[in-house]
């Protein structure tokens, strides 16, 4: 039984128990006056007392409302607006249409965006290809540079041998009397040197034989006659002996001295006279002739080790001058491969930077193909949901300003009621019960707002329509709803009710309702209230074990015997 049925059920109860309280009033007036005329001099008898009773059991089962007007909205709707300034250049729907969610419901003219796009992706592909010429540029770089690497590691490898080699033969010649070269050149030079000093001893027996400078007795018969004709030349032939018999004693001159050594210019300037006759004379000229060719020959044979002396000593000086070049070529070659590993580190470098810089370029033209692509897609008005169009404002042709409604969507498979409730009238009113039109269910408390609406300065509450609300109502409309209170949600057990203020009696010290013994005699029983909602109070405990009660306490007193109303 709907709330409807049960208030008016109530209702007609009520009537028909006031209808009967009112007849036997009357009824007992009529009697009584007829009794009085009767026997006028009989006392009045006491009446007793009618009383009314509420039923419980009916009140427990029965559900209270209050009764709001919401409007009719849908659960799911948009209001699609224009993002940008231009002009609408298709509409795609109708009034009433059905539309799913993405498909387009107008454009405006994007065709300069269009092009812009094109420009921008343009400018993306250029600064890929400029990026992959870079990369080929940079594993080139990175090839050439290992080449140049390993050139320079090979470069100063060589130049370290060649200065190892030249070291060696630095270290073998390090000195004129350790020097091998020279050293053999010297050992060649010792036959020589005796060979000389053999001739030089044989060519100065000669001289002295002639000269008798340290034979006195050799010469004493022409010694007189030497060298007449130039007298000088005598003095220099003596002189000439004793410097070539002290080189040959000192052996140190004796390279530097062979070309002093006599000559025949003394015999040629010496006459045959007395006991040097031409024979003799010939003679000592051939045995001094024969002495300077000896000599001659000798003054080659040292001309010639002394030269190998000097090839010796001039190859040791350029094994040093090749050791020192050596070092420094070692050192420049150090130098270059530094120079040339870091000249092509820098290039790389260089390119990882052009790399990188390129990859800044693409990333941007792809946010400026992205913006583009965004402000392309403002142009492009499409519908979020799934549903009906309900307001259709767009014509192709005109000019949408920057957030003109252009269209408005909403799903009609899911409506909703929205109200307002005073606050005073809030008790009882939680997510979960029910709504009524006219005595049909049309759906259900979905949210409770937890405060009040500035505007309305009420509580709004949601009712989410079923299929009975939604056949119903339409979107837009303004229904009657009754609103079922419950005073605890209805997820909660305990019980609590709430009955006319009448039936409690409130003092000081204690909350009672009345009841009826058996002997229809009224009692008291204590109970909790809680809060009072309009013209009923809530009470949370001490009707449990309780079937009815007196509908009202006025009039009416503790141990009095009274009746019920029929």
């Amino acid at each position: 039984m709907t709330l409807t049925h049960m208030m008016k059920n109530k209702k007609h109860v009520a009537a028909v128990g006031v209808g009967i309280i009112l007849v036997v009033l009357i009824l007992s007036k009529t009697i009584g006056t007829a009794q009085a005329d009767k026997n006028d001099a009989t006392i009045t008898a006491p009446t007793t007392q009618t009383v009314e009773l509420l039923d419980l059991t009916t009140l427990r089962g029965a559900e209270q409302t209050i009764a709001t007007t919401g409007e009719v909205e849908s659960l799911e709707q948009v209001e699609l607006r224009s993002e940008v300034f231009g002009k609408i250049s298709y509409v795609g729907v109708s009034l009433g249409a059905e539309v799913y969610p993405g498909q387009t419901i107008a454009s405006l003219s994007n065709g300069d965006l269009a092009a812009q796009r094109a420009q921008a992706e343009a400018d993306v592909e250029r600064a890929i290809v400029t990026k992959e010429q870079f990369q080929a540029q940079y594993d080139a770089g990175v090839a050439n540079h290992e080449k140049i690497r390993i050139s320079a590691e090979n470069a100063v490898a060589s130049a370290l041998a060649a200065l190892d080699t030249a070291k060696n033969n630095v270290r073998q010649n390090e000195s004129n009397t350790n020097s091998e070269i020279v050293r053999e050149a010297y050992e060649d030079m010792i036959p020589t040197l005796q060979g000389a000093n053999a001739a030089i001893g044989s060519i100065l027996q000669t001289s002295d034989n002639l000269l008798g400078v340290d034979s006195n007795l050799a010469n004493q018969s022409f010694k007189d006659l030497l060298s007449i004709l130039d007298i000088t030349r005598k003095s220099q032939a003596e002189l000439s002996y004793k410097q070539t018999k002290q080189a040959l004693q000192t052996s140190r001159a004796t390279m530097d001295v062979l070309s002093d050594i006599p000559d025949t210019a003394v015999i040629d300037a010496t006459l045959p006279l007395g006991s040097i006759t031409q024979t003799i004379l010939d003679a000592q000229r051939a045995s001094i002739h024969a002495g300077s060719t000896s000599i001659n020959a000798t003054q080659t044979n040292v001309n010639t080790a002394k030269q190998a002396i000097a090839t010796a000593k001039k190859s040791l000086s350029q094994f040093q001058i090749a050791y020192e070049k050596a070092q420094r070529d070692y050192i420049d070659s150090q130098a270059q491969a530094t120079a040339d590993i870091q000249a092509s580190a820098a290039q790389i470098q260089q390119l990882e930077a052009n790399i990188r810089s390129q990859e800044t370029q693409i990333t941007r033209a792809r946010a400026t193909v992205r913006g583009i692509n965004a402000s392309i897609g403002k142009t492009i008005v499409r519908s979020p949901i799934r549903g009906t169009v309900a307001v259709l404002p767009a014509k192709a042709g005109e000019i949408a300003q920057t957030g003109a409604l252009i269209a408005s969507i909403v799903n009609t498979n899911g409506m909703q009621i929205k109200t307002y409730v005073d606050s005073e009238s809030l008790a009882g009113i939680h997510v979960g019960n029910v709504a009524y039109n006219n005595d049909t269910p049309i759906g259900t408390i979905t949210h409770v707002a937890p405060s009040i609406d500035p505007a309305t300065k009420k509580v709004e509450v949601l009712v989410a329509l079923n299929e009975a609300g939604r056949s119903r109502f339409v979107i837009g409309q303004f229904a009657d709803i009754d609103l079922v209170q419950s005073l605890k949600p209805v997820e909660d057990t305990a019980e609590s009710l709430l009955i006319p203020l009448t039936a409690v009696r409130i003092e000081p010290t204690k909350r009672t309702v009345f009841v009826l013994n058996e002997d229809m005699v009224v009692e008291e029983r204590d109970v909790v209230i809680n809060r009072i909602v309009g013209d009923k109070i809530e009470v949370t405990a001490g009707l449990e074990e309780l079937d009815a009660i007196l509908l009202s306490t006025r009039g009416v007193e503790l141990g009095e015997v009274v009746t019920i109303a029929q």
